[in-house]
């Protein structure tokens, strides 16, 4: 699926951090990424808005639980942790885009008491 508007945070994520079965690039650095998403804003590169999120804020948020946690609490390590930790984060990204209004309100004039 080419990435477009219809896509969720968790996608636009998955697709720019080269997760695993996601569409994107595969094993990019970090710093590459965020360059590369830098250099499409500077570009005027469309849809803007979730590159802008992920910059911002999606690429810093962690999931819920740590690794230690989980293994902790019984998830095997390996392929099945990777999965629940970036399912977690999905979730984090999801629970924050659903808090956050599509737009900014306007700014309202301060009245002088």
């Amino acid at each position: 699926m080419a990435p477009g508007r219809s896509w969720s945070p968790g996608q636009w994520t998955a697709a720019l951090e080269g997760w695993p079965h996601a569409a994107g690039p595969q094993r990019v650095s970090g710093v590459a990424m965020e360059q590369a998403v830098a250099m499409a804003l500077a570009c005027g590169l469309q849809p803007r808005r979730p590159l802008l999120r992920w910059c911002l804020c999606w690429r810093r948020l962690q999931p819920r639980q740590s690794a230690q946690q989980l293994l902790a609490a019984g998830v095997p390590s390996g392929p099945e942790l990777g999965r629940q930790l970036r399912a977690l984060r999905i979730e984090a990204i999801e629970a924050v885009e659903q808090r956050t209004p599509d737009t900014i309100p306007a700014s309202r004039p301060q009245h002088l008491s």
